[in-house]
C-alpha cells in the first residue's frame, strides 16, 4: 500500500498504519539522519530510533553506518529492522555487488556507494539496481557515474550533473527532485569520507 503526499495528518496516520503493519511513503522534503556507530544494534536502540523518528512524523530515515563505511562490515540486521518502519536510505559504502545486494535485500530503498569505486564495479552495481547514490565530489567522478547510468547523488554543493534524486547536505534543495538531509554528522562531512 502506498500513500503519497500526506501533510497535516501524516504523524497521526503513520502511527495508525504502522501499528497495523502498513508503511506509508510520503514525498519527503527533508530526511532525518541517524549515525549508527556500532554494528551490534540492540532492540532498545531500535525502539529509541523509532520513538524519535515516528514522534517527529518521519516516514524516511537516512542511516549512516560508520562501521560499514570505515571497515566494510554491513549492519544488515539493523537495516532490516528499521526498514519495517521507514523508507530506509543507507550510507554504508558497499565495496562489491554482493554487499550491495545484502543491503538492498535487508530493505534499503537507496544505497550510497563509495566515491572511489573502480569503474567496472560501479558499472556492475548500476546494472544490478538504479537505487545507488553517488557522493558527488568531482565532475570527472560524476561523469563516470553518469556513463554507467547513475542519476542519484549526495552533495554538499551545487552539482552540474543531471539527476533524478539529489540528497543535500548543508545546502538548500534547489528543486523538487532534491531532499535536504537533517542532522548529517560533521565527522562524515570530511572530504576523505564524503
Amino acid at each position: 500500500m502506498m500513500i503519497v503526499g500526506l501533510t497535516d495528518a501524516w504523524p497521526r496516520m503513520a502511527k495508525y498504519f504502522l501499528i497495523r503493519g502498513l508503511k506509508i511513503h510520503p514525498m519527503p522534503e527533508t530526511i532525518s539522519c541517524y549515525y549508527l556507530e556500532s554494528p551490534n544494534i540492540d532492540n532498545a536502540e531500535i525502539q529509541r530510533i523509532l520513538r524519535e523518528q515516528l514522534d517527529g512524523g518521519a516516514g524516511s530515515l537516512f542511516l549512516i553506518d560508520r562501521v560499514a563505511i570505515l571497515r566494510g562490515k554491513m549492519s544488515t540486521k539493523a537495516y532490516g529492522e528499521l526498514s519495517k518502519f521507514f523508507d530506509l536510505h543507507v550510507m554504508c559504502y558497499p565495496r562489491n555487488t554482493g554487499q550491495l545486494q545484502d543491503v538492498l535485500i535487508s530493505g534499503a530503498v537507496s544505497v550510497v556507494i563509495p566515491p572511489s569505486l573502480p569503474y567496472k564495479t560501479m558499472q556492475q552495481m548500476a546494472w544490478l539496481t538504479e537505487e545507488i547514490v553517488f557522493p558527488y565530489s568531482t565532475f570527472q567522478e560524476a561523469t563516470d557515474f553518469e556513463k554507467v547510468g547513475g542519476t542519484r547523488y549526495l552533495t554538499r554543493g551545487p552539482i552540474p550533473a543531471s539527476y533524478t534524486s539529489l540528497y543535500c547536505v548543508g545546502i538548500e534543495p534547489p528543486n523538487d527532485k532534491a531532499i535536504a538531509l537533517k542532522g548529517f554528522p560533521d565527522e562524515i562531512n570530511k572530504p576523505d569520507i564524503f
